[in-house]
């Protein structure tokens, strides 16, 4: 069976796994993810139905899948990442998930973790297996959802620093901060995991998170603009360590910032420090 009809036949089981556990009626997709299925991770769905009841209130739940090529991608990545690390002479930093329920089980994990420090969150409802080779998490649909782009204003970028600095501060890593992972509904979400090592240098840790949320920031907002937010949360100190890790956030195929971008954020960041010093 090719790639896409596994999936095909994952969504038919996902659609019955919502009519027949969650009670949703006439389940059928909304709306999905597009995304190239050869560099897919997970897979996301909006899906509608009708709630049990007389009076047919419509109901829709945002659904991820997850699958073996998911996982197997995820090993590729990971290690893709470790060798830059070992080359950088640097400490190893990302683990690996083995099943698709391992991978299920972390995202829920640190959205309860968000949660429970009051940030905002879509609720998980349950992780269900669709066969052998597969589960899908089912969440909260949100309202509203807009993608972050070239419009982004100061306030948003302000948001984004803020939810990761609330993050930081409680000792919660994300490790897979990206645009597609930022969620914005009159609020900012952070959605999805990565998975640090067990002995990873936490500071490391939430440096890498910082790396990644500038290089996802810069190609929608000016440089100076995303370093003056971050600044705003984070100290030079904690900035100028960041920049360590912006060549291997660079090197992720989710982010288009060149070498002149990660020049130019050295340079502001390094010129702030020493103008302080």
């Amino acid at each position: 069976m090719n790639n896409k009809n596994k999936i095909k036949e994952f969504e038919k089981k996902m659609l019955r796994i919502l009519e027949n556990d969650y009670y949703l009626h006439d389940a059928h997709i909304l709306s999905f993810e597009k995304k190239d299925t050869r560099a897919m991770i997970t897979r996301a769905y909006i899906i509608e139905g009708f709630e049990c009841g007389k009076t047919k209130k419509t109901r829709k739940y945002f659904v991820k899948m997850i699958t073996e090529d998911s996982i197997y991608l995820w090993k590729l990545m990971q290690f893709a990442k470790n060798v830059y690390l070992i080359f950088s002479s640097k400490e190893l930093m990302f683990e690996i998930f083995s099943t698709p329920l391992d991978m299920a089980v972390h995202e829920y994990r640190r959205l309860n973790m968000s949660a429970s420090i009051n940030l905002p969150t879509p609720k998980v409802y349950g992780i269900n297996k669709i066969d052998k080779n597969g589960v899908m998490i089912v969440m909260e649909a949100l309202e509203n959802v807009k993608n972050l782009d070239k419009g982004i204003s100061d306030e948003i970028l302000n948001e984004v620093f803020s939810y990761l600095k609330r993050m930081h501060d409680a000792d919660i890593l994300h490790g897979d901060i990206k645009l597609s992972n930022i969620l914005y509904s009159n609020r900012i979400y952070f959605i999805d995991s990565g998975l640090f090592t067990n002995y990873i240098n936490i500071f490391d840790a939430k440096m890498y998170d910082l790396a990644c949320t500038i290089c996802a920031l810069v190609p929608i907002a000016t440089v100076d603009r995303v370093i003056k937010s971050a600044l705003r949360f984070y100290t030079c100190e904690e900035l100028s360590s960041s920049c360590e890790y912006l060549p291997l956030a660079q090197r992720r195929p989710t982010f288009e910032v060149s070498n002149e971008q990660i020049s130019e954020i050295r340079e502001i960041v390094e010129g702030v420090r020493n103008h302080k010093k």
